[in-house]
């Protein structure tokens, strides 16, 4: 499916699995004479091409009317948010930097679907993390405050 030498300009090709679809464009480029694009969609489950001027998969060109180029200004957008303020940190553990990852992610979905619901009165970005991050950890707080086996100035921090 990713050899460039299987494909003419133009050429597309299809896989097909129980609930997703996985496509492989080649289009032509300025730069080189062949650009091979692989999408896997959820959405998609037969091979349509559109016409909007040349042959392209549906999964790439016609999915509710929306260019793919015009999606990646969103994707960039969402990324930039992401590590403007960045919860990550340097670690050596794979596994953290995942979910550092899921964590910023979480936090620009959580405060951009808030925006959404409270658009009069809401609360600027910075004070809504500080908010966000009090209640995720005020549960372990009250859990270790009702701990007696814990020394007393132990307690006293949560």
């Amino acid at each position: 499916m990713i050899d460039k030498g299987n494909y003419s300009p133009g050429q597309s090709a299809f896989a097909f699995s129980k609930d997703m679809t996985l496509t492989t464009f080649a289009s032509a480029t300025r730069k080189t004479n062949k650009k091979l694009v692989c999408l896997l969609s959820s959405m998609h489950d037969n091979p349509v091409i559109c016409e909007n001027g040349r042959p392209t998969p549906e999964i790439i060109m016609c999915y509710n009317n929306y260019d793919y180029n015009s999606m990646k200004s969103d994707v960039d957008t969402f990324d930039q948010l992401c590590s403007y303020q960045s919860y990550s940190r340097m670690t050596k553990i794979w596994l953290l930097t995942v979910f550092h990852g899921i964590l910023n992610a979480a936090v620009v979905n959580s405060y951009t679907l808030y925006k959404e619901y409270k658009s009069q009165n809401s609360l600027k970005k910075w004070f809504f993390q500080k908010k966000l991050a009090l209640s995720l950890i005020e549960p372990l707080a009250q859990r270790r405050f009702a701990n007696t086996m814990l020394p007393p100035a132990v307690r006293s921090t949560s």
